[in-house]
């Protein structure tokens, strides 16, 4: 007679891997975008969809980001820049949880919102992930109207919803 509970422990963690497998690796999210912007998604948001400038790795890349912020400057808008990759859990938490909560979403309508795909090594990344100083993923820097990449508030790891707001709500 085989060990039954032993079985159904295999069945439950197999489910379990395929799982998370299949929510750590879906590619429906801004962080697998393959046009230059993406915004998320939510069916119960009253805000519009944070519309992301998608930044990857290619040569161009820290002109587009430094154009991005140009034009946010020229506008006395702030910017928040994520950078993330597709590999990163974190990165994909703060898609599905935090940049679909509809407070953030209505908060995010007044900066410029840049996101720098590091998924894939390039020299150029490597130019714009030493130059904004990031040493782990996620992380999102603010940069405040006048054009200043401000040093605090910041974001590392995954933030909730909320706290993530009043990171926001400090920048102007």
């Amino acid at each position: 007679v085989p060990d039954r509970p032993g079985i159904v422990a295999q069945i439950f963690a197999a489910v379990g891997a395929a799982s998370f497998i299949g929510w750590a690796t879906s590619t429906n999210e801004p962080a697998s975008a393959s046009t230059d912007t993406a915004s998320t998604t939510s069916t119960t948001s009253n805000a519009p969809a944070i519309a992301w400038t998608i930044v990857k790795g290619e040569a161009d890349g820290p002109a587009k980001v430094k154009e991005a912020l140009a034009n946010a400057k020229k506008a006395c808008k702030p910017a928040m820049i994520d950078f993330f990759a597709e590999w990163c859990i974190a990165c994909k938490e703060l898609d599905k949880k935090t940049y679909v909560d509809d407070a953030v979403r209505k908060d995010a309508q007044r900066f410029a919102t840049i996101k720098v795909d590091s998924t894939k090594d390039s020299a150029a990344l490597k130019s714009l992930l030493d130059e904004f100083k990031v040493g782990g993923l996620p992380r999102v820097l603010f940069v405040d109207g006048t054009g200043k990449l401000l040093d605090d508030p910041s974001v590392e790891g995954f933030v909730e919803p909320a706290d993530y707001l009043k990171s926001m709500k400090r920048v102007r």
